[in-house]
């Protein structure tokens, strides 16, 4: 390789372009495309240049993250993994036509969503109260998402529009948007009036006001406005005695508003409405009336499923989740598979339905493998279709491991093979997770702690259920946890710990879940049958088998990380913990 003299990053319209001679391999073909090549240098005789190009502001980011990525070796997700970059003083090896090219996306708009946020929003919090984080955690997101080639994102749960964390979003060059209840930019979780002054048919004027104060904190901004018309934090909209078609009236007659509202502000303005909940069923029942240009957002069940898949047309989009709060889903571990959204996502590509993926991630350090095949595929599905999904999920997960544990081939296809086991486990396929575990341990210690409060005698039936259920699982976590056990000594000591904080945190929390049920289920019959001891006994050994799963959450807490899952209150093993421990007395 030859002198490496001058980087240049820039765009397509720079000034000193006109001395670069750019390959034909370059697809600089539409708006955030971007590539990075090797040329001679144009200033200095027997010296090589690379030069990174993007198509306006965002490629111009994209193609700096490109040149970092591809040439300087920086992991996109190292913060997120635990994978820090590596000062290399030596300098950087390279050949000398190098080429990496990305055409125009696909999908317009690829946004992450950073939702019920306990697990950051305890270690990360704002320290001024302004946010759920604070700023330093802000601006990491942003720059994950950036350098997964992300450009838009919806600011947490319920921020208010004049929100630090909004302007820093817009600083770093990202599209805000809002989600199915926060509609243009309003904060209804923290609605001041009292729901009997959320009507639309009450009080126009003072939602009016409301959503049109959003409207103007923003319009400067560059905005996907979402428009329609819930209740207040998430809830259905309030109309006592309304049937289906009144309700339907009611918001399409506020998304008439809303639309004319915001295009007053933004005559070029985009705008989306999601087929959330009631508003799926509408939409289905033809009830609802949108005006022209609103872009419809399909949206999965937290389970990777899109409801009315078949109802797809141009322009529209995805709302997907690869975390959800929602009493039977995951937001301490993954759950969602790459083939589960690939399956989903062709249907979109198809369709021409590519108008975004809003992405919802929770707190995004358990989901990181998830998240990168669907920001990966958002991008360019097309590499992604030519195979099937699972073969695909393999491929890719093949390559996440070598990246992420910097592995060889054969190691990686080993690593791949483990993850592929766990998302094939029997209730994760059926769109359970950890949630579904944890209330399933609470369903069972509560029934059996009611029991013996009243008459003494346990009720062996959800025992016996569980009975039913869980071996065959349990059977199947155990071997898989076997497996990745024997797969540590593969891993770079340099990566044990992020290793040791995914995979092995994962799996051995699932584990030490179904030994919980198992034990705790045993219990209950045999305290049914009159056998006390064996009860206490097994009892005691379903709370053991708990505080395991506090002791895998550990292997995940360090560095940055000290504290994360003691802030876990939506899944809430802490109060698992609790039931359990209740239960134990009232046994004993």
């Amino acid at each position: 390789p030859s002198r490496l003299a001058s980087v240049f990053i820039g765009s397509t319209s720079a000034s000193w372009l006109s001395a670069i001679k750019i390959p034909s391999g370059c697809s600089l073909d539409g708006n955030e495309s971007h590539c990075v090549f090797t040329t001679a240098d144009p200033f200095r005789k027997n010296a090589t240049s690379i030069v990174a190009l993007g198509v306006g502001l965002r490629g111009i980011i994209y193609a700096g993250y490109a040149f970092s990525e591809n040439i300087l070796g920086v992991d996109p997700w190292y913060i997120w993994v635990d994978h820090d970059p590596q000062l290399r003083l030596e300098g950087v090896e390279m050949a000398d036509n190098v080429l990496f090219s990305y055409s125009k996306p696909v999908f317009k708009y690829r946004c992450f969503f950073t939702n019920d946020e306990d697990l950051l929003g305890g270690t990360k919090a704002d320290p001024l109260g302004e946010a759920v984080f604070d700023t330093k955690t802000w601006d990491t997101l942003f720059e994950t998402l950036l350098r997964l080639k992300g450009n838009m994102f919806l600011v947490g749960t319920i921020p208010f529009p004049d929100e630090p964390s909004l302007r820093l979003a817009s600083r770093r060059g990202l599209v805000l948007t809002q989600h199915h209840f926060n509609l243009l930019a309003l904060d209804t979780s923290r609605w001041p009036y009292g729901s009997d002054h959320w009507s639309w048919t009450e009080y126009p004027n003072l939602m009016a006001y409301a959503w049109q104060s959003g409207i103007a904190e923003l319009q400067n901004r560059e905005v996907v406005w979402s428009v329609g018309l819930r209740g207040l934090n998430d809830y259905p909209l309030p109309c006592p005695g309304c049937s289906d078609e009144e309700k339907a009236q009611l918001i399409s007659t506020a998304i008439g508003n809303q639309t004319e509202w915001v295009r007053a502000a933004q005559p070029n303005a985009e705008l989306i409405t999601y087929l959330w909940d009631e508003g799926a069923d509408y939409y289905r029942k033809g009830l609802l009336h949108l005006p022209e240009g609103i872009h419809i957002i399909f949206t999965d069940e937290g389970d990777g499923h899109v409801q009315d898949i078949d109802l797809l047309q141009p322009g529209s989009g995805l709302y997907f989740h690869t975390a959800m709060l929602n009493g039977h889903a995951n937001q301490l571990t993954e759950m969602v598979s790459p083939a589960r959204f690939y399956e989903e996502g062709q249907e979109f590509v198809k369709k021409n339905s590519t108008f975004a993926v809003i992405l919802n991630t929770s707190d995004l350090r358990p989901v990181p493998l998830s998240t990168d095949a669907v920001m990966k595929f958002v991008w360019n599905p097309n590499e992604y279709l030519r195979e099937d999904p699972n073969s695909t999920q393999t491929k890719f997960i093949t390559e996440w491991c070598t990246q992420r544990y910097e592995v060889d081939s054969g190691a990686a296809a080993k690593l791949a093979d483990a993850y592929n086991t766990y998302f094939n486990t029997p209730y994760i396929l059926q769109g359970h997770g950890d949630h579904y575990l944890a209330n399933q341990i609470n369903s069972l210690a509560s029934a059996f702690t009611s029991d013996l409060r009243n008459d003494g005698q346990a009720s062996p039936a959800l025992a016996r259920q569980a009975q039913t259920a869980v071996p065959q699982s349990l059977s199947y976590v155990e071997t898989l946890n076997q497996t990745v056990s024997s797969l540590s000594s593969l891993i770079p000591a340099r990566r044990l710990r992020f290793f040791g904080s995914h995979l092995v945190m994962q799996v051995g929390l699932h584990l030490s879940s179904l030994r919980t049920i198992d034990s705790l289920a045993h219990s209950i019959i045999e305290s049914s049958k009159g056998n006390s001891s064996e009860a206490v006994t097994l009892g005691t050994t379903a709370l053991e088998q708990l505080l395991m799963v506090f002791a895998y959450e550990r292997m995940g807490e360090f560095d940055k990380w000290d504290g994360l899952y003691m802030h876990d209150w939506l899944v809430n093993y802490h109060r698992t913990r609790r039931i359990l421990m209740n239960t134990r007395s009232e046994e004993r």
